[in-house]
């Protein structure tokens, strides 16, 4: 990449690949595993893939400082990607296969009410998800200023290798829930994980600056496990609700309404509530505590989707 224009298009191309990835990788998951077992193997791959981000990051900044270059870093890391695609051809996959019909396919998935609201409820749960992971580190520089930035970073750092614990504990919760309530038991467990993610938020959001350190790291650590705990369950959900042959797509879709709906804007609209407040430490508190009412939204329309998800549910089996 020797611009901004090669950069921006080399990245673009990297998106859509793991774009590609995730759909297909969510349907395929669902078509080789039993359904009560589902929470818990995409809360895996979700944990997988956390691990592999993190992973990248800190091989990456090692080949940074070794080499001097940023670009011998994606010479690298490309390697584990071959390797990976190696295993493919080993893989068992059970899904249908069907000519799609393109945008016919795309209607049909958006005539399901659940998808609709879990996209809207993903976009909604982004929009705090990740205006907290761009702004955090910031707001703790500017509430603590005796603290140095190195030991803000590590603090976050473990914060994040916690956060890969949610997904697959997310998944164990559901499929224990699911059991006992069957139809039910993956709805309620996506509410009770939101609504702890939004507390553990909202005493942070309160506390930060007023209190020790130490205090809001305990706080940080807690806050991490919940982050993510919801996010393979709604994702689950998502394939339920879906025909066996539609499950690619349907992924994608929901996964677009969740982005168009909060992660493309979230961290944009943080820095621009930050500085209608004044800026500083207290902007950008401020800024985030109001974000906190996308995450009791989220909260709220999944409580409608505990009373539609049963039924569309059931039709989906009725229609594999």
């Amino acid at each position: 990449a020797s611009g901004f224009i090669w950069l921006f298009f080399a990245r673009f191309l990297c998106s859509t690949n793991d774009a590609i990835c995730t759909s297909g990788a969510h349907a395929w998951l669902s078509s080789v595993h039993s359904p009560d077992k589902l929470g818990r193997v995409l809360g895996a791959f979700s944990t997988c893939g956390s691990l592999g981000m993190c992973l990248g990051t800190l091989f990456g900044g090692f080949m940074l400082a070794l080499t001097g270059s940023w670009r011998y870093a994606f010479l690298v890391l490309i390697l584990p990607g071959i390797i990976g695609v190696l295993f493919l051809p080993k893989l068992p996959d059970n899904q249908v296969l069907v000519k799609g019909k393109g945008l016919k396919d795309i209607a049909n998935i958006l005539k399901i009410k659940s998808i609709w609201l879990i996209g809207f409820t993903g976009g909604f749960f982004n929009v705090l998800l990740y205006a907290y992971q761009t702004w955090t580190p910031t707001l703790l520089q500017r509430a603590y200023p005796a603290t140095t930035s190195s030991t803000i970073s590590l603090f976050f750092s473990i914060a994040l290798l916690f956060s890969m614990t949610g997904p697959f504990l997310g998944g164990l919760f559901a499929d224990s829930l699911d059991k006992r309530l069957p139809n039910k038991g993956r709805a309620l467990s996506v509410i009770v994980t939101m609504s702890c993610m939004v507390l553990t938020k909202c005493l942070f959001f309160v506390f930060v600056g007023k209190v020790d350190l130490s205090f809001i790291f305990g706080i940080m650590l807690i806050d991490a496990v919940f982050n993510m705990m919801s996010i393979p369950i709604y994702c689950g959900m998502t394939l339920n609700v879906t025909p066996l042959q539609l499950r690619s797509t349907a992924m994608g879709v929901m996964a677009c309404l969740s982005f168009l709906t909060g992660g493309a804007w979230g961290p944009m609209l943080t820095g621009f509530l930050s500085d209608f407040y004044g800026g500083g430490a207290t902007g950008v508190q401020q800024a985030m505590m109001t974000l906190l009412s996308f995450g009791f939204f989220s909260v709220l329309m999944f409580i409608i989707v505990y009373f539609i998800y049963p039924r569309e549910k059931t039709n989906a089996e009725a229609n594999a």
